[in-house]
């Protein structure tokens, strides 16, 4: 069976696919800031405790690193920072 679609159509079935992507990638990416910035990940000797990696997204700074991010390899992001 065969579909002919008008140009009309086609657009409006890519738009919308690309619409869904952005969305879920939009979700993704904040769900990877919160887990990164609530879970525990590494000792701080300075606090004697386990606290949170914290994204580099929420800090804004670019002198954070992705290197022990517990979600760096399912994260959207795509200016990671990794330390040299």
């Amino acid at each position: 069976m065969e579909y002919i679609l008008t140009e009309e159509e086609y657009k409006k079935l890519v738009n919308e696919a690309t619409d869904k992507r952005k969305c879920q990638v939009k979700w993704s990416q904040e769900l990877c800031t919160f887990i990164a910035d609530t879970m525990p990940t590494f000792k701080n000797d300075y606090t004697n405790g386990i606290i949170p990696w914290k994204c580099i997204k929420s800090i804004g700074n670019k002198e954070h690193y992705c290197d022990k991010c517990p979600v760096r390899e399912v994260c959207p992001n795509e200016f990671k920072n990794y330390s040299k």
